[in-house]
């Protein structure tokens, strides 16, 4: 994201604001703006973490499917016994 200091100073000693206290706000805004922007790299990593929750919870999911057909085919498996 591209934040323009200098512009940004410039408006600021236009409406009255002293040089070295516009240059100032400016490059506090800067490092405001600039502080709470995600990088690409953020993304990268944010990406693989999201990949591995995904696999996680599709393992989980496939545990418990699998122990839901156990359950339903012992029950089956009681049930025609009974029978």
């Amino acid at each position: 994201m591209a934040f323009d200091t200098l512009k940004f100073a410039h408006r600021l000693e236009q409406v009255g604001v002293p040089r070295d206290q516009a240059e100032a706000h400016a490059e506090l805004a800067r490092d405001m703006i600039i502080a709470d922007v995600a990088t690409k790299a953020d993304l990268v990593i944010l990406g693989n973490e999201l990949r591995a929750e995904i696999k996680l919870v599709e393992q989980h999911i496939i545990i418990r499917i699998g122990a839901m057909i156990v359950a339903a085919v012992g029950t089956l498996a009681v049930i025609q016994k009974l029978f």
